[in-house]
């Protein structure tokens, strides 16, 4: 029995190894036995990695019904809890539940920035920005956020997601008022030399479409 995980027991973990066998259930999950396991009590105001590990040989996961490759490595999080062997005996396990990683999505927008090729609008970084600070602020919520660090707990990664939102968000908005500014001076300009109705009624439907165009409307796309 792996007495080792008994300081643990019902709490939140987290978990890495190593696949070395799954097996498909019937109730639509896998168990997968894990090698050189590291497991470290989780919470989502301290850095996953910041505790010191529970080391042990090999453990047995309860995982969502996907194939694991043999020799790949897992990361999970999920609860320590007792099952009950074949034999009829009783060990120690971990029930991963879901969780977000926001690794692949933090690496799209470095890429994306990092090439010109792909330059994003102002108001495009802000609603991708917005988004990944809210998914990553529901997860934390749940301590469901997987992102294992030494330094920054994933309540930390919100945080610093949500400045950033806030910042893009402020000067997109920025940038609509001196835009719109701009319209309505050229507008007043126009009007006062005389314009006809019909230039007048071009120019403020001219307005009326850039004005609608910087209005915000959500990001579509798939980010994990």
């Amino acid at each position: 029995m792996r007495e080792q995980l008994r300081p643990l027991l019902d709490r939140r973990v987290y978990l890495t190894g190593t696949v070395a066998e799954h097996r498909l259930r019937p109730e639509g999950h896998y168990d997968v036995l894990l090698t050189g396991v590291e497991v470290r009590p989780a919470a989502a105001d301290v850095p996953l990695l910041a505790p010191e590990p529970v080391l042990l040989d090999h453990l047995w996961s309860i995982e969502p019904a996907r194939v694991h490759k043999i020799g790949a490595a897992l990361q999970s999080l999920g609860v320590v809890h007792l099952y009950a062997r074949r034999c009829g005996s009783i060990d120690y396990g971990v029930r991963t539940y879901p969780s977000f990683d926001p690794g692949p999505a933090l690496d799209w927008i470095e890429r994306r920035l990092a090439n010109p090729i792909h330059e994003m609008s102002d108001a495009s970084r802000a609603r991708v920005a917005r988004q990944l600070a809210d998914q990553c602020s529901d997860a934390a919520s749940r301590c469901a956020l997987l992102y294992p660090t030494e330094s920054h707990s994933p309540l930390e990664l919100v945080a610093q997601l949500e400045r950033t939102a806030q910042r893009l968000e402020r000067d997109v908005e920025a940038t609509r008022i001196r835009e719109l500014s701009h319209w309505s001076s050229q507008l007043a300009s126009q009007a006062g030399m005389g314009t006809t109705r019909r230039e007048r009624r071009a120019a403020e439907r001219q307005a009326k479409r850039h004005q609608h165009q910087h209005q915000p409307t959500p990001f579509i796309g798939a980010m994990a």
